[in-house]
């Protein structure tokens, strides 16, 4: 019998640490609905003295239905301008503890949202993450023996006029990491700071390639399948410069960047045979040549992440278990994962109050917040099975009633709490890896650019395309006479600069590499006319002959696909 390594007995002292916040969650679990009272109440006493606490009455609110009496519904647009003033340096406006950081958070329109982050906060979402990865332990032992691939994204992006720290949340929390528990994972900081694609593609692999790898976590799978692909680009590449204790002369890095990493250039002869392997062997078992000791990989599984689950399960192996992952925003974390098969997970009672609003609510009101006001939402234990609804924050941070702007869908119980999984964003909207594309976002960025360069469009509309190197085709039908080259050149690349404008998720999928530009795809001038008629020989309705800027499913385009591409 083997010796347990000094990695599997750090992991065997992180699960006694993970311990307390699994309890917990264990025994909220038998009461759901006095938990999240009690979450309530003391979020209100610990805040009753802030502005907004005295505003509404927090010192006076007895349970949840005095609270959602007093406190309306809250928006991005209502919280704007107390964190503007936050980010400005006042404090005791949402949480009588002050910020440590904001979060970024891609919104709808405009720049992209800034989210106050206290202690409290991070010390309640952890409660989420530990209890999740307690659960994995046992589900999965044998995965907790060497090292973590984590996936981060880089933790300041950018300052407020008060100095205050602005970024990803994901960054911070790895950075904020005790070095002991950092020890764990197999990546260091310095690799996200790298900001060519390819480059830092490469070195991932090279440094990964060196370490015994067990869990690979992240939140998209895309991720994580473009790691096991860019085995087929580097393979041959990782094994003549593991051999020789090299780096590729093709790298783009600073010299400090590559100061960073001196430690991993080095001759690994094991790790060269490996890759050697791997650049002879079939695209589906390259991975486990590389990562022979991977046997668990944590990411989404559900809605829009599901189209990349098998491939990702195919190049992964048999010998790898492919966990969904917690439900997860920078607002907040919403559901425990029990490393179960099914999607989804119980509601993270321990760590924010949730509340509920059906979809039909959604509807009704096209997604407008003020519209939804009034309209009675439900707590944890009054959801059914099967049904989708919007969630509600109010979260240690200071958003309170916080309409998150997702739809979650309830798919059975765990104990008597139920699973939720997410199911879609408000409105009209697409994710591949991340980017959270909205239908106003397509309208406003191609009207931008056709606006600039003088220009009209008949229609047009973003298609996701899922695949290797996923990306939006952008389908145009210009309005009169065809565009000749010296319009069309360009097009696609100055849309994708308006959204990574107005988009803030676009554009971190965009410098990651988890997103490819948009292509252009130009339709003869004319084909609506003629699917026009088309659809009204079916007998369409003219409220089904609406045209839309995001469409999943290119058979709805108004056009004959691809007898109408230019």
């Amino acid at each position: 019998m083997s010796t347990p390594s000094t990695t599997a007995w750090m992991h065997r002292a992180a699960q006694v640490m993970r311990t307390p916040a699994a309890a917990q969650f264990l025994l909220a679990a038998r009461d759901p609905r006095g938990t999240q009272r009690r979450r309530l109440m003391a979020l209100l006493r610990a805040n009753a003295g802030t502005e907004f606490g005295r505003a509404h009455g927090f010192g006076s609110i007895r349970d949840e239905d005095d609270f959602r009496a007093r406190v309306p519904l809250m928006s991005h647009a209502t919280l704007k301008p107390w964190v503007d003033r936050l980010l400005a340096g006042e404090r005791g406006l949402l949480t009588a503890e002050a910020p440590v950081f904001f979060g970024r958070s891609s919104g709808s329109t405009g720049t992209p949202k800034a989210i106050p982050i206290t202690e409290a906060f991070r010390a309640d979402f952890q409660r989420a993450a530990l209890t999740s990865m307690w659960f994995a332990y046992w589900r999965a032992p044998e995965a907790f023996r060497h090292k973590i691939l984590y996936f981060v994204a880089p933790r300041t992006t950018g300052r407020a006029p008060s100095g205050a720290e602005l970024g990803n949340i994901s960054g911070y929390n790895f950075t904020e990491m005790p070095e002991l528990i950092r020890s764990l994972y197999a990546w260091p900081y310095d690799l996200v700071e790298i900001e060519d694609t390819r480059t830092r593609e490469y070195v991932a692999l090279h440094v990964a390639a060196q370490q015994k790898i067990s869990i690979i976590a992240g939140i998209f799978p895309v991720g994580v399948l473009q790691l096991m692909q860019g085995l087929d680009a580097h393979a041959e590449a990782l094994a003549e410069h593991l051999s020789a204790g090299t780096w590729p002369d093709w790298l783009v890095w600073t010299d400090a960047q590559r100061q960073a990493f001196e430690a991993y250039r080095r001759v690994d002869a094991q790790a060269a045979a490996r890759c050697r392997a791997a650049a002879q062997a079939a695209p589906t078992h390259r991975c486990a040549l590389v990562f022979p000791e991977l046997r668990a990989v944590f990411c989404w599984r559900s809605a829009t992440a599901g189209l990349y689950v098998p491939a990702l399960k195919e190049r992964l192996g048999p010998q790898v278990q492919l966990f969904d992952t917690v439900y997860s925003a920078t607002e907040g974390w919403s559901s425990v994962v029990c490393a179960e098969d099914e999607d989804g997970g119980p509601v993270a009672l321990t760590s924010h109050v949730y509340e509920f609003l059906p979809e039909r609510v959604v509807l009704e009101s096209g997604g407008d917040v003020e519209a939804m006001q009034g309209a009675r939402t439900l707590m944890v234990d009054e959801l059914e099975d099967g049904q989708r609804y919007s969630i509600v924050l109010t979260t240690s941070a200071g958003l309170y009633r916080y309409v998150l702007g997702d739809l979650v869908e309830v798919c059975g119980m765990w104990r008597g709490v139920p699973r939720i999984k997410f199911s879609r964003k408000h409105g009209a909207a697409y994710s591949m890896g991340g980017e959270a594309l909205e239908e106003p976002q397509v309208t406003r960025a191609v009207g931008e650019v056709l606006g600039e360069r003088g220009l009209r469009a008949m229609w047009f509309a973003c298609v996701p395309v899922v695949g290797a190197r996923p990306h939006y085709d952008l389908f145009l039908e210009p309005e009169g006479a065809p565009w000749t080259e010296a319009q069309a050149e360009g097009f696609a690349e100055a849309v994708d600069e308006a959204l990574c404008h107005i988009n803030y998720s676009w554009q971190v999928d965009r410098r990651a590499g988890a997103l490819d530009p948009p292509r252009l795809r130009l339709v003869r001038p004319g084909a609506y006319a003629d699917q026009l008629e088309r659809w009204a020989s079916q007998g369409r309705a003219a409220g089904q002959l609406k045209l839309n800027h995001l469409i999943v499913d290119p058979e709805r385009l108004p056009c004959a696909l691809p007898d109408d591409l230019i």
